[in-house]
């Protein structure tokens, strides 16, 4: 008891827990269920207390979502603030590699020479699959056009030293070429994992440098398959891979835990567009929690949605699994959305067996009632049952004020010491 009360009392917006919702005892739960179906005061006071402490786990929630800095109207805005941060990082981390190839090629770092024999050895081994992937072809044109290579009249090609400038100048073409089909894109990264084989330890320290940014850059937007796909086009389109209004969904509740980890990382270097897009993602997640709670088409006497314990804690489960609630609202967070969860199990859910869910003991009740006082004269029984009705409502709203720790008021408890009611 102690624990559960604990619990929803140390929420943000505290929850209080009525008698049998703390307990879970059979006969005291039984009686606060069948007792709220009544009209009266006391089952007045009971609904009042479901629809109030309903409304706090709302309020609980939107408390959380409040902390995270989130701003975003919709969806759409959510993913267009990502797309947003994460092009911007981009844009940064390319001007800094660019910034440092043309200081390696002004200080004439990139004039060294390089053997091309490997990447022309490359050409011949996928010579068969340049119907599919047309790079090949560029490959082999671009060596020709850059001096790379010779071809005789019967069409063999010779290797022939290249400075580095020109290899990557080929190497934006490839790239470029790539780009279209998946056959493209997965030789025109086998042709630069060669190129990038063929220059390693070649240049200044000017020109390693500007490779290391390259790769730095390749390895955070073109490596990681869930950053290429937020910020990708569908093949042969200039469509979105990923439409703005399912960034959140791709980026949280889809992807991996190291998917979701490797937008975090990129966001968290991306400054203050990063960081209001990591607000953003957040928020979403929140928004969700919040939906699948509500989602029940029943509504308590205040009009809000009662909530489903079942559909939050099975949303809570999917980002448990691998623990990207943690990695989202770091331990505290994750365990204050544990604890709501938990708590709305409190208010809702009662062990099998404790709660009659229609109003057969209300009406067994009433019939026996009728039955004793049924040989009595009718102004008699009027009386009697009057009395009986009294007492009971009586009996019954004081034993709900001790549930709900409501206080009884002055004038009632001075009654009682009276022996008026009696």
């Amino acid at each position: 008891d102690a624990m559960r009360r604990t619990r929803a009392e140390s929420l943000p917006v505290p929850v209080k827990l009525s008698k049998g919702e703390a307990s879970r005892n059979f006969e005291q739960q039984r009686f606060e269920r069948e007792t709220a179906k009544e009209g009266s005061a006391a089952g007045g006071l009971l609904r009042e207390h479901s629809a109030t402490e309903s409304q706090n786990i709302i309020k609980n929630m939107e408390w959380m979502m409040d902390e995270t800095g989130a701003v975003a109207p919709s969806a759409r805005v959510t993913g267009s603030v990502v797309d947003d941060a994460l092009r911007a990082r981009s844009d940064m981390m390319k001007g800094k590699y660019r910034d440092a190839y043309k200081r390696a090629e002004k200080s004439g770092e990139m004039a060294e020479l390089v053997d091309t024999t490997p990447l022309l050895r490359w050409v011949d081994e996928n010579r068969s699959s340049m119907g599919t992937a047309s790079v090949i072809k560029t490959v082999e044109d671009e060596l020709v056009r850059l001096g790379g290579a010779t071809r005789t009249e019967k069409g063999i090609l010779f290797p022939e030293k290249m400075q580095i400038n020109d290899i990557e100048k080929m190497r934006k073409r490839i790239v470029t070429d790539s780009k279209g089909t998946e056959s493209n894109g997965h030789y025109g990264k086998l042709a630069n994992e060669t190129i990038d084989a063929m220059t390693e330890g070649k240049g200044g320290a000017l020109y390693k440098e500007a490779r290391t940014l390259f790769k730095d850059h390749a390895a955070e937007f073109k490596n990681q398959g869930a950053i290429k796909k937020l910020l990708g086009t569908k093949p042969g389109t200039t469509d979105r891979a990923v439409a703005f209004e399912d960034v959140f969904d791709q980026s949280i509740l889809r992807g991996s835990r190291d998917d979701t980890a490797a937008i975090f990382r990129s966001l968290g270097e991306g400054g203050p567009k990063g960081a209001q897009a990591i607000a953003e993602l957040k928020g979403a997640t929140m928004k969700y929690l919040q939906d699948q709670a509500s989602k029940n088409a029943a509504r308590d006497i205040k009009g809000n949605p009662v909530l489903s314990y079942a559909k939050l804690t099975n949303s809570v489960r999917e980002l448990e699994i691998d623990g990207k609630l943690e990695l989202l609202f770091g331990k505290k967070g994750a365990q204050q959305i544990r604890d709501i969860t938990e708590t709305i199990a409190d208010l809702n859910v009662a062990p099998p067996g404790a709660v009659n869910t229609s109003t057969t003991s209300s009406v067994l009740m009433e019939a026996l009632g009728a039955a004793l006082t049924g040989r009595l004269p009718t102004a008699t029984v009027k009386t009697v049952a009057g009395i009986k009705q009294a007492a009971g409502d009586y009996t019954k709203l004081r034993k709900v004020r001790e549930a709900l720790e409501v206080p009884e008021p002055p004038a009632v408890r001075g009654q009682r010491s009276s022996g008026t009611v009696h």
